[in-house]
């Protein structure tokens, strides 16, 4: 299936114009993005606060939802009409990458014990190939193939940039 074609079922490119950036979102949508928003601040706010304090099990563990909030937005995100196979399927590998990464985190806050770490690491360490492989698909869309370098470069800064917020938040 050519890159351009849409996603078979109810996923279709909509015309250039169609999407209304100006309308609002559903009030579902906008009370979760405002949960999930208000959770981090708190959770930075009470991080900052106690600077210097060991806090790693209030930080593994309050960070949590975070992890599942990100994964569950971006696979809800990935069932928006308009998107084409390759963009839902990029998305996908994103929004698993980081429901993976939260039953990776979920398994680091275990006792600890051979089977937990190890249940820990697949799956934490499962979300780097599926981001990259998700961000990889997403930065070919609508490029022409003659600068394949510049689209590898531009998914190489966004990815060290990920990776370098999840060494220093993780």
């Amino acid at each position: 299936m050519p890159p351009d074609t849409p996603f078979p079922g109810k996923f279709r490119r909509s015309p250039p114009g169609a999407i209304d950036l100006a309308a609002r979102a559903p009030r579902g949508r906008r009370l979760a993005v405002g949960a999930v928003l208000a959770y981090a601040a708190i959770y930075c706010a009470v991080i900052a606060a106690r600077r210097g304090e060991d806090l790693w099990v209030f930080e593994n563990l309050a960070f949590l939802p975070l992890y599942l909030a990100a994964g569950v937005g971006v696979l809800l995100g990935a069932r928006r009409p308009g998107l084409t196979w390759r963009e839902v399927l990029a998305w996908r590998l994103v929004g698993w990458g980081w429901v993976l990464s939260f039953i990776g985190a979920t398994a680091y806050v275990l006792p600890e014990s051979a089977a937990a770490t190890l249940i820990a690491d697949v799956f934490y360490k499962s979300y780097y190939p599926l981001l990259v492989a998700g961000f990889v698909l997403l930065s070919d869309i609508d490029r022409p193939r003659a600068i394949p370098v510049r689209a590898m470069v531009e998914v190489g800064v966004v990815v060290v940039a990920a990776v370098t917020l999840s060494w220093y938040f993780v």
